[in-house]
């Protein structure tokens, strides 16, 4: 590993897992796009069980490397709100040569959900679907927050002279765009997942627990 460090030495074990997610609406793919390159569909160079049950995967190819933690850390919602399970997915960049552009996505594996559609809030962009009494949030930071991680130098080193859509949501599922990361840069972004069972079509539980951080993922698999 070079972009994420364990804080102690740790043996790690190998995982042969994929990097999708199964959920009992279905599966949720991961692609991270550099021109027609999805890294993620490429052999991993590394993958490995963190001690907190997490998994760890690693690519470099074309000049990057992309390190990717699935976790199920500790998620906070209100107390009148429950969830089935959560997931958190925490990727690293770093390029190797100037001026790379990636479009990270998430979807389905095949339609399997009956409604479903964007379901954005203040700092927080989402997906929301529904099957029979099942409901499933997507969620990411919204092109705002991202922004604001930009102009404060917190792992978000694009650089933009106009309004950009960076995070975009539909039934589809979550696009996370990257323009112009710069050599040597360290890029850093989170998605969550999180699935429950429902008694009225008001219950938000879902979105609130995809509505975290990505702290919560580094302090939870202990990595920096």
């Amino acid at each position: 590993m070079k972009l994420f460090k364990p804080s102690t030495t740790i043996e790690f074990n190998e995982c042969n897992t994929e990097p999708s997610i199964i959920t009992p609406l279905g599966t949720v793919n991961l692609s991270l796009y550099y021109g027609d390159l999805d890294i993620l569909l490429e052999k991993p160079n590394f993958n490995k069980v963190l001690p907190s049950g997490g998994r760890i995967y690693g690519w470099e190819a074309r000049n990057i490397i992309v390190e990717t933690v699935i976790s199920n850390p500790p998620i906070y919602i209100p107390e009148t709100m429950k969830m089935d399970s959560a997931v958190g997915i925490l990727i690293r960049i770093l390029c190797e040569t100037d001026n790379i552009s990636l479009r990270f996505l998430t979807y389905w594996s095949q339609r399997c959900w009956e409604d479903g559609g964007s379901d954005t809030g203040q700092y927080l962009e989402a997906s929301t679907w529904d099957k029979d009494c099942r409901r499933l949030s997507i969620g990411a930071e919204d092109s705002e927050y991202m922004v604001q991680r930009m102009n404060g130098n917190k792992l978000m080193p694009i650089r933009l002279r106009d309004s950009y859509d960076l995070v975009m949501s539909n039934e589809e599922g979550l696009t996370i765009e990257l323009p112009s990361i710069r050599v040597n840069e360290l890029c850093q972004f989170h998605v969550y997942i999180a699935w429950n069972s429902i008694s009225n079509k008001y219950d938000a539980s879902t979105w609130y627990a995809v509505d975290q951080s990505s702290e919560q993922i580094l302090s939870f698999e202990a990595l920096l």
